[in-house]
C-alpha cells in the first residue's frame, strides 16, 4: 500500500474522519496494487475491487461460519446491505493513486474530483436546505 503514514487506519472512513478532526494527521495516499492495509469495503467502494460477497454480513448481522460473527450493525440485514452496494452501480478506480486530505493540506493548483463533508446534523441539514434552495430558484 502507498501511504504516507504507516500508522493509518485500515478503515478508510476513519482515517476520513481523523483527517477531518485533526489538522496535524497527514494526507494519505493509496494505489490501486493496495491488497493489503486497507479494509475490503474501502477497497470497493474506491473502484479498485468488487465488494466481496461476505462484506454483507460484516456490515449487518454478522455469520456464524464468518469471522466468528464479527459485524458492524450498519445495516439491519444482508438484504439492505446488498441494496446500498448495488445502489451506485459500477464504481470505478479514477487515477493511479487516491489522497485524501484535509482542505487546508491541498496546493492552490491540486485538482479535487470528490470530497467528504464531516459536521453534525444540523450543519449538514442547512447544507442541504441551501441546495435545494438554489435548484428551487434557479
Amino acid at each position: 500500500m502507498k501511504r504516507r503514514s504507516k500508522s493509518s487506519d485500515p478503515c478508510l472512513a476513519r482515517t476520513l474522519y481523523r483527517i477531518a478532526l485533526n489538522p496535524k494527521v497527514p494526507p494519505v495516499y493509496f494505489g490501486a496494487e493496495a491488497e493489503e492495509g486497507i479494509c475490503p469495503g474501502g477497497r470497493a467502494w474506491c473502484g479498485m475491487t468488487t465488494p466481496p460477497s461476505t462484506i454483507k454480513y460484516f456490515v449487518s448481522t454478522g455469520k456464524p461460519d464468518f469471522m466468528g460473527r464479527a459485524a458492524e450493525y450498519l445495516k439491519p440485514d444482508p438484504g439492505a446491505a446488498e441494496r446500498l452496494s448495488a445502489a451506485p452501480g459500477k464504481i470505478t478506480f479514477r487515477s493511479k493513486y487516491i489522497n485524501t486530505a484535509g482542505w487546508d493540506q491541498l496546493e492552490d493548483d491540486q485538482e479535487v474530483s470528490s470530497f467528504v463533508l464531516i459536521g453534525n446534523a444540523e450543519s449538514i441539514k442547512n447544507l442541504g436546505g441551501l441546495v435545494q434552495y438554489a435548484f428551487e430558484t434557479s
